[in-house]
């Protein structure tokens, strides 16, 4: 499998429950949102191995006027949560928790966190991850790889090598859906990230806004591309130079309709 562009970008709707996530895309987007849960626990909500039905449990659904499509909202963490507020740190020697290093894991992430998935069940599309404060792999169709997208900032994606070119490449088109996207819910900077990279692991869990700048300016500060003071720059990347690790871009030269 080849690299692919991970994106993760601030957000600022109401994660405190699935419904109230729910309520905001619906108001954000202009979409219908099914909301509950995919049943995909291995365990039971006494922390016992199960197997899991893999059905949609249906919770409510929240209509939009000027909707044209209705998305799907699950908890992902629905399970753990339940647990953990039945047994607290007990739950940590519960059967199904007790010999697993990762179910053990992910009950601790899913303490003080939510995760919820967005997905559009009719075209079988992830429109990404919501955690706390910060959404991962925000869809978007246009760029998906990870050399294809360093590419464009060193010109070898446009057909001439000119700077113009990239204002009609796939790149601008990408900006502009990830800023309307990333407004719309409330935020104005993303970072694009190589999900089988040096940047990898910030892509694996849930780490918040905060933290993820900490990590990026202690260990990416010097490989890290600006992506609007490129755009403003004018000057493509040297092709023999190595890509950066990673993107910042807040979208700043983009104007506003």
């Amino acid at each position: 499998m080849g690299a692919d562009v991970h994106t993760i970008g601030r957000q600022s709707l109401n994660t405190t429950s699935v419904e109230t996530l729910a309520k905001d895309i619906s108001k954000c987007l202009k979409v219908n949102v099914e909301y509950g849960v995919y049943d995909t626990f291995g365990f039971d909500w006494d922390g016992f191995p199960r197997e899991p039905s893999f059905e949609y449990w249906v919770f409510g659904i929240i209509n939009h006027p000027k909707a044209k499509k209705t998305l799907w909202l699950f908890d992902e963490f629905y399970a753990y949560h339940i647990v953990w507020e039945k047994y607290g740190k007990k739950a940590f020697i519960l059967p199904y928790f007790a010999n697993s290093k990762w179910e053990k894991f992910e009950l601790k992430q899913s303490i003080n966190s939510v995760q919820y998935e967005l997905r559009d069940n009719d075209k079988c599309i992830d429109y990404g991850t919501f955690f706390n404060d910060v959404i991962h792999n925000w869809y978007n169709c246009v760029y998906n790889r990870w050399w294809g997208f360093c590419r464009t900032f060193t010109g070898e994606n446009t057909w001439s090598g000119e700077w113009d070119e990239i204002y009609s490449s796939e790149m601008c088109k990408f900006r502009i859906e990830a800023k309307t996207f990333f407004n719309s819910i409330g935020g104005n900077e993303a970072f694009y990230f190589n999900d089988q990279g040096k940047s990898q692991y910030l892509t694996e869990i849930y780490y918040n806004w905060p933290t993820i700048l900490k990590e990026v300016e202690t260990n990416f500060k010097d490989t890290t591309l600006n992506v609007s003071d490129f755009m403003t720059q004018k000057q493509f990347l040297s092709k023999d130079e190595e890509y950066p690790l990673a993107y910042y871009d807040d979208f700043a030269d983009l104007k506003t309709e």
